[in-house]
C-alpha cells in the first residue's frame, strides 16, 4: 500500500497552503527531512501545520484517500522582535526564541 503526506498550513481556522509529499523511498522506521516554504506568519494569528497520511491506491477493502494517520503541530505565538507586547522574549519568523537583556 503507498501513501501520500498531505499538509495544510491553518492561520486562524482558515487555509493559507496546502501541498503534499511523497514518501516514496522512505522504509519502516526510517526518517527523512523535509522542507515546505509555508507563508509568512504575522503576530497575533493562531497557527498549526494539518499532516494526514492518505492512502494514494485503493488497497483491499481500504479505498483511495482513506486518511491512515493525522496530526496537528500547534506553532508558538509569534512576536515581532522587540514589540511591547512581549518584553522578555520574542521570536522570530523561523520560531527561534529570543531573550532580551
Amino acid at each position: 500500500m503507498t501513501s501520500l503526506t498531505e499538509w495544510k498550513f491553518i492561520e486562524d481556522g482558515e487555509v493559507m497552503a496546502e501541498g503534499a509529499l511523497d514518501p516514496e523511498g522512505i522504509e519502516p522506521q526510517q526518517e527523512k527531512v523535509v522542507h515546505v516554504d509555508l507563508p509568512e506568519r504575522k503576530p497575533g494569528k493562531e497557527y498549526f501545520l494539518n499532516l494526514a497520511a492518505v492512502t494514494k491506491e485503493k488497497y483491499g477493502i481500504i479505498d483511495k484517500g482513506t486518511v491512515l494517520a493525522s496530526e496537528q503541530i500547534p506553532f508558538p505565538e509569534y512576536q515581532l522582535r522587540n514589540s511591547p507586547v512581549n518584553q522578555s522574549a520574542s521570536l522570530d519568523r523561523s520560531g527561534a526564541r529570543t531573550a532580551k537583556r
